[in-house]
């Protein structure tokens, strides 16, 4: 089983980031699932998540841990495939180069306090790069190559 521990216990989540998680990406699965996330929100002592507050990484991260042991961590995977449709994402970007710039942007957004990591894309040639991130550890490297049906979005962002 993964672990769901925050790299540093300063980290807060945007409330407004919680209720899109929970009410629009898990609601897309079944009301079940949006009210299972619900509980476990709950279980954590965040009964009325609140769009203008900020709670602690972790109650988040045990959250998710909860979902993936209730509903196997699968779907986990396929709720991070949901979050560029239901977050709010920059747009303003042509190329698919600031596109992955702009997942900083967003999880910057979206997280305070403490050393909150970050998501850093360089072009290493014209149609590659590598997608680092931080979020208090090592910095994980992801190589990325642009082909010509590269879509011009992003497919997921860490919470």
């Amino acid at each position: 089983m993964a672990t769901y521990e925050a790299f540093d216990r300063g980290v807060e989540v945007n409330g407004q980031t919680v209720l899109t998680i929970v009410e629009e990406a898990m609601g897309r699965f079944s009301d079940e699932y949006r009210d299972r996330a619900l509980d476990a929100l709950a279980a954590e002592g965040i009964t009325d998540p609140d769009p203008q507050e900020w709670y602690p990484q972790q109650t988040w991260l045990n959250a998710f841990e909860t979902i993936a042991e209730e509903l196997q961590p699968h779907v986990l995977d396929r709720l991070g495939e949901q979050l560029p449709a239901v977050a709010a994402w920059p747009n303003d970007f042509d190329s698919v180069a600031a596109g992955l710039r702009s997942i900083d942007e967003a999880y910057q957004r979206n997280h305070r306090g403490g050393d909150i990591g970050y998501y850093e894309f360089e072009r290493t040639e014209e149609r590659a790069g590598e997608l680092t991130e931080e979020q208090g550890g090592s910095p994980r490297l992801q190589p990325w190559e642009e082909s010509d049906n590269t879509r011009h979005e992003p497919r997921a962002i860490a919470t």
